[in-house]
């Protein structure tokens, strides 16, 4: 299962942590477990590194999103070619079961 989540945008010479909700998409009782994927498209000048299951409350710096633990993934980029929008999927497994979420996010690199 996966879903689109809203766009982010990081500046080319910086290096960020995103949190990616994935709430939505769990049952009930359900939490993230394993080591999370990122798979960017384009590949090459973005990159994303560190990828995990937050296991606290992850807050973004702008303060536009707040994750439960266990409910989320974190990662941290940098680079990225400005002018350009990538798509970033992040995906998971489900604690207990054989299942994988994923979840779909556009980025756009300015500056």
């Amino acid at each position: 299962m996966s879903a689109t989540a809203e766009p982010l945008s990081k500046h080319a010479s910086a290096s960020r942590t995103y949190g990616f909700d994935f709430s939505p998409l769990l049952k009930s009782g359900e939490i993230l477990s394993g080591t999370p994927t990122v798979t960017i498209t384009p590949a090459g000048e973005l990159e994303a590194s560190g990828a995990q299951v937050n296991s606290s409350q992850f807050d973004d710096p702008d303060g536009n999103t707040s994750i439960a633990a266990t409910k989320g993934v974190t990662a941290l980029f940098s680079g990225g070619e400005s002018g350009t929008e990538y798509s970033v999927e992040v995906s998971c497994g489900i604690d207990g079961k054989s299942e994988t979420l994923a979840v779909t996010v556009p980025m756009s690199v300015v500056g």
